[in-house]
């Protein structure tokens, strides 16, 4: 099990690689042979946690942070109506699509939906796109809000679509086994 964030804890594949040292410590990690690292943790700000999966043809990663001054609740969230979350999710999608705007990629979709993730109720924004000069190379994102007592936790986890029948069960372990403290 690792930490991400103080007050939740995860179970990643063994073979995946965390970018920091501790957690990558604990797991029996697969060598880095296309040197991933630097594109999977070079963008993670100093109070984040990531992993990912350094295995050619699915590569997947998940990031974690915490946001002590989001004000969502577990009751905002359960008492949300579905006009509320349509309301939500076109005045963040595309917040969370800028920074793939920026890079030059195309959006195809950006949904939310309200889920339970261990155990908690919890926002999820589902973010297909891909680099407009290639763009059958589609990458998915889901980015997880969940609230917790001590603030939101945020997750987003990311795939190339192609692999999707191939990471989405590792993905589901992964989203399985969070645990709130």
């Amino acid at each position: 099990m690792l930490t991400p964030v103080d007050g939740l804890s995860l179970s990643v594949p063994a073979h995946w690689m965390a970018c920091d040292e501790a957690s990558n410590a604990k797991l029996a990690s697969a060598p880095d042979r296309r040197a991933l690292a630097p594109k999977f943790c070079g963008t993670q700000n100093a109070t984040s946690f990531g992993a990912f999966d350094p295995e050619p043809l699915h590569p997947a990663a998940i990031y974690a942070g915490r946001e002590p001054q989001n004000a969502i609740t577990e009751g905002v969230i359960l008492r949300m109506s579905e006009a509320n979350l349509v309301t939500m999710g076109q005045n963040v999608c595309p917040v969370l699509e800028k920074p793939f705007v920026d890079a030059h990629a195309v959006i195809a979709s950006c949904v939310l939906k309200r889920e339970a993730i261990a155990g908690h109720p919890a926002l999820v924004f589902r973010i297909v796109s891909a680099p407009s000069e290639e763009p059958a190379a589609q990458s998915e994102l889901e980015a997880w809000a969940i609230a917790t007592p001590r603030g939101v936790v945020d997750f987003n986890v990311v795939w190339p679509v192609y692999a999707k029948d191939k990471v989405q069960p590792m993905l589901q372990a992964i989203r399985d086994s969070l645990q709130l403290q």
